[in-house]
């Protein structure tokens, strides 16, 4: 009989889509080793559309305002299902949903990044880079504890488009790719755009995620004759490995970028990214564009031209990126899930 695991993912719009995507991509990799995997969700229609796609069955669950009624309300969903395990992917909210689901008959994963400070959780990964992410008060002295780009949780194929350095050459013609993440709530795609959109020796491509709200000035926008708009776009790393330049936000992008090293510019949309945009830039993969509410057309413009113009500065981005990310962190966390599952 399959071990069952229920996945609480966040799927909130202003979020992003980074999170459920993660938890699809673990899915797929827990699957694999014969467990069931039923996620747990807030009634979203493209949420769903995403996890019926991969074959996935989901539980619509309703919102509590307080963790401690959710977590009894999950706490008799796991007893009366007989799931052996729940995986929690919820940012901010994690912290506190463990919190109240410690000690319970059940396993208690939690995929955390920026988010939790102690932890409660009886297995948790976090697979930034930014070391001061990776600092747990240990409340459950039970709780194991991983962290590191060695476990960041991403589709394998990813690794296998990365650009090759005999890819990074001069050419009459430059693509340029935007890609926001998955819903863009402050529109910095079509800002990116306009920015570039008088150069002209570029194509640029917009890509446009599930979770995009301002698809019909983008689609206007697309009408001119150097930019298009792929919207949703199925395997993502075939539009971005066509980049010669991404211009990116910098979250879990970034990390996908990194990875198929490729040269980018990235801009911190949220507070919790901007310690990634300084350490991927440091570390000599990209460049840091810095807050949104600084970001200006010249700022892009020239960050653009100088890499377009130096060969030898996105070749040294490409080789610095296969230093810090491997690519192999979703082999490893499904490994080390099986092994605690199974103990």
């Amino acid at each position: 009989m399959k071990k069952k695991i229920l996945v609480r993912c966040i799927t909130e719009y202003s979020k992003g889509f980074g999170n459920l995507n993660r938890c699809i991509t673990l899915a797929e990799g827990l699957k694999r080793k014969g467990y069931k995997i039923i996620f747990l969700i807030d009634r979203k229609a493209l949420a769903i559309n995403e996890i019926k796609k991969k074959n996935f069955e989901y539980k619509i669950f309703k919102k509590y305002s307080r963790s401690k009624d959710e977590a009894s309300a999950i706490t008799n969903l796991m007893i009366s299902n007989n799931y052996c395990s729940i995986i929690i992917d919820m940012r901010e909210y994690g912290e506190s949903l463990t919190k109240n689901l410690m000690n319970k008959n059940f396993e208690v994963i939690l995929i955390d990044d920026a988010w939790c400070k102690k932890a409660y959780a009886d297995l948790i990964i976090n697979g930034t880079i930014v070391k001061k992410y990776h600092n747990y008060k240990k409340i459950n002295q039970q709780s194991r504890i991983f962290v590191g780009s060695k476990y960041w949780i991403i589709n394998k194929e990813f690794l296998k488009h990365k650009k090759k350095l005999n890819r990074i050459f001069q050419k009459d013609k430059y693509r340029i790719v935007i890609s926001m993440g998955g819903s863009d709530p402050n529109n910095l795609s079509e800002f990116i755009a306009n920015s570039l959109k008088t150069i002209p020796n570029l194509e640029i491509s917009i890509l446009a995620g599930p979770f995009f709200s301002n698809l019909t000035s983008l689609r206007k926008l697309a009408r001119k004759k150097n930019i298009s708009l792929i919207e949703n776009p199925r395997k993502i790393w075939r539009k971005l490995v066509k980049g010669d330049i991404v211009l990116s936000a910098a979250g879990s992008t970034l990390y996908e970028l990194c990875i198929m090293r490729i040269p980018t510019i990235c801009v911190p949309i949220v507070k919790h990214q901007i310690p990634y945009a300084k350490l991927f830039s440091s570390k000599g993969f990209s460049i840091n564009l810095g807050s949104k509410k600084r970001l200006n057309y010249a700022k892009i413009q020239n960050s653009v031209n100088f890499l377009l113009g130096n060969i030898r500065e996105r070749k040294k981005m490409s080789k610095a990126a296969s230093k810090i990310i491997d690519g192999k962190g979703l082999t490893r966390v499904v490994n080390e899930i099986d092994m605690f599952l199974k103990n």
